[in-house]
């Protein structure tokens, strides 16, 4: 046996590998992978810690196959992962896009036309034809006739002549009739296990009442480019209009046909043609002439325009909105066929199997020449360009392959690459970073990766028993919201982020709200009795609120000689339902430093006096942190938190869990009246101090509708030099 031959091995995990373990897996997998060598696929190491608020932090090290692999050698692709996995590295992981690549067959699929043309009804003509004859129908027709033909000769005598004029060549010997019989029957024979074959008339009954088209029949004569597109897709339709329906490409080439005896001198202004030659190569032009005079051209290559739009009505007013932008102009060397995908749009079989990732997507297939139609398949057309895949999805930027020139901040630092940075820095600022996101809520994301990149190809394959050298690339991103006085205990770090080349900075600066006053009333004898105690007055019943002793509302939308509601008229809804409250409880400041207040949440919308509210008073979008339900009714939410909710349900029993663990009675307001039933405490799972929201309505169809956060526009340079 060879000694580089693959042995069965327990898999490890590429974590719990050391330097020279993974080399010879590296050296292995290249090896496995070698029948890929045509398809775009790397090899990489990967290190990446990713930090989100609320967790600890992930620290991965693992191995990674990226790129794309045609639906040809889906399969064996499956095969050598699946051994890879279970030999060498235990938990290697996939990123490898199935879809066509350049020289595969594109997926036969069935297609609606958009409008009915001479072409489709064609297209539809052969499909029939196709079906006929996988069902055996025209060798049934062959036969009948062939057999009316011999009974017709027999009435009319011909058989029986030649019979009496071979009669001495019959008698010759009862051998040459057996070996005749013989050979008839095993002639009928080979005939009925053929029919055996045929596929069911069903399928044929299908095929004439089949009203969509088949894609591999539309590309089977000429070159095509294959154009998948969206009404509603606004790079789409900019796209066609510029490259097809281009107004004044298309009055160049109709002067230039005025004025010019043939129409050959305008062929080179055509934009079907200039099009379709940017992804095929066109055959030479051929011209139908008559008695010295011009017939017409014969058809070079096709534009095949398919529509992903769910409604067919809409991919037929954008389609005939731009024929009627150039009169109904039309190239007669390269015809346009409009199709539709159906009713699924993106989600149908031929965006699915050609994994369409953004629009407008591109495909041209090109027909093979006079030597590779004699080897199996090469007679059908071949894929010779395809929208790219895996663009842009091992970094988030293009520009993440490092520089080897010297780069310069705004600041004049010299930018380093993260890699380059020693392990024990690199720690320390992550370390710090993880600690902040665990302990808040902000929506912040960290990821720090390092990629060392091994390209499968020819050239690599080559040296495969050499140590390979990687390509090693990195990156450091944050993104999300953050509010100003969180991203200030952030400073120094993201300050030594900035000294990295690859770092991405695209986070919102949320300024927080303008803090809310409460003004108390003043202190008179004839107010206090016994002493003194801190009190305002409810807007709505006019009576005097002791907050030492009992929650209070407090309208951020009205000024608080309108805007306090005590527990009583908040529980009677006194207070305009469109207002947003915010509950105060016992023992407050006179001054709420709050995220979410007066100057950034905006009362419900209202149209004609009413509510703008939708079915259930549902808050479209708002879970519940406590029960994880769609929030339905009252919602409660945190004023000093990004993001937290809580539905009126679960606020209830939270306060009531709260309530139990007080000590001492309810308290007693001034007026005599018994304060409410529990003593309002926040959520024993959030912080006590936090003050929430309470909004009574749903806001439409945007559960955040009313929240209006304002951003600030600071750069990053401009915010470290503060």
């Amino acid at each position: 046996m060879d000694g580089e031959s693959n042995v069965a091995s327990t898999p490890i995990p590429w974590s719990l590998m050391l330097e020279y373990e993974r080399a010879d897996a590296v050296l292995q997998l290249f090896r496995q992978f070698s029948f890929f060598h045509a398809d775009k696929l790397l090899l990489i190491e990967r290190e990446e810690v990713i930090c989100s608020p609320g967790m600890d932090s992930e620290r991965m090290e693992y191995l990674v196959i990226h790129g794309s692999v045609g639906n040809a050698r889906k399969e064996a692709f499956l095969k050598l992962l699946r051994l890879a996995r279970l030999t060498l590295v235990q938990d290697m992981a996939s990123q490898v896009v199935v879809c066509p690549q350049i020289g595969d067959l594109l997926p036969n699929t069935m297609l609606h036309p958009l409008w009915e043309t001479s072409q489709v009804r064609s297209f539809k003509k052969w499909n029939r034809i196709y079906w006929a004859m996988r069902c055996g129908l025209l060798k049934k027709i062959k036969r009948r006739r062939e057999m009316i033909q011999a009974h017709v000769e027999q009435v009319l005598g011909l058989k029986a002549e030649n019979l009496v004029q071979n009669s001495s060549v019959e008698a010759a010997g009862i051998s040459h009739v057996n070996e005749e019989a013989f050979y008839n029957s095993f002639w009928n024979l080979l005939e009925l296990e053929q029919e055996e074959q045929n596929a069911p008339l069903e399928l044929y009954y299908t095929a004439c009442s089949e009203e969509r088209v088949n894609l591999s029949t539309v590309i089977a004569t000429v070159p095509t480019l294959i154009l998948l597109w969206a009404s509603w897709d606004i790079t789409s339709m900019e796209w066609l209009r510029e490259n097809l329906f281009n107004v004044t490409k298309i009055l160049k080439a109709n002067t230039l046909q005025t004025f010019s005896s043939t129409y050959s001198s305008s062929m080179k202004d055509d934009p079907w043609v200039e099009t379709v030659m940017r992804f095929v190569q066109l055959p030479r032009r051929i011209v139908m002439y008559r008695r010295t005079r011009l017939k017409r051209y014969l058809k070079r290559a096709q534009i095949v325009l398919i529509s992903v739009d769910r409604e067919k009505a809409a991919a037929v007013d954008a389609l005939n909105g731009l024929f009627s932008e150039v009169s109904g102009w039309k190239s007669p060397e390269v015809p346009l066929i409009p199709l539709w995908c159906g009713p699924d749009g993106l989600q149908s079989d031929l965006a699915t199997e050609l994994n369409i990732a953004q629009l407008p997507f591109f495909v041209a297939t090109q027909l093979p020449d006079k030597q590779t139609r004699k080897l199996g398949d090469g007679r059908f057309p071949r894929i010779c360009y395809i929208t790219s895949h895996t663009e842009g999805e091992i970094a988030p930027d293009a520009c993440m392959k490092n520089n080897e020139g010297e780069e310069v901040s705004e600041r004049g630092f010299r930018l380093m690459n993260w890699h380059a940075i020693e392990k024990k820095e690199r720690e320390i600022v992550m370390s710090a970073i993880s600690r902040f996101l665990a302990a808040s809520d902000a929506p912040l994301r960290f990821i720090a990766r390092v990629d060392r990149t091994y390209q499968m190809n020819p050239a690599s394959l080559a040296q495969v028993k050499k140590r390979l050298k990687p390509e090693v690339t990195s990156f450091v991103t944050m993104s999300g919201t953050i509010s100003t006085l969180d991203l200030m205990k952030l400073k120094e770090k993201i300050s030594l982020l900035s000294r990295v080349r690859n770092f991405f900075f695209d986070v919102k600066i949320m300024k927080p709200s303008i803090p809310l006053l409460i003004q108390l009333n003043p202190k008179t004898p004839t107010r206090y009795v016994l002493g003194s105690a801190r009190n305002i007055t409810c807007s709505e019943c006019i009576r005097d609120v002791l907050i030492d002793k009992e929650h209070h509302f407090r309208c951020i939308q009205c000024d608080q000689s309108e805007g306090v509601v005590c527990w009583m008229c908040f529980a009677a809804g006194k207070h305009p339902q469109h207002h947003v409250l915010l509950r105060v409880p016992t023992f407050s400041e006179t001054t709420l430093n709050l995220l979410w207040g007066p100057s950034n949440v905006s009362p419900l919308a209202l149209f004609c006096g009413k509510l703008v509210s939708n079915i259930n008073e549902t808050h479209v979008g708002v879970y519940c942190n406590g029960c994880s339900q769609l929030i339905c009714g009252v919602r409660w939410k945190c004023a000093m938190c990004y993001q937290y909710d809580l539905c009126d349900c679960c606020d209830e029993k939270r306060n009531r869990r709260e309530a139990l663990k007080c000590e001492g009675d309810a308290s007693t307001p001034s007026g005599g009246i018994s304060g409410p039933i529990h003593t309002f405490t926040p959520p024993s799972t959030h912080p006590k101090e936090h003050l929430f929201l309470c909004i009574r309505h749903g806001c439409g169809a945007d559960g955040d509708a009313c929240l209006n956060p304002v951003i600030e526009k600071t750069s990053l340079p401009l915010f470290i030099s503060q």
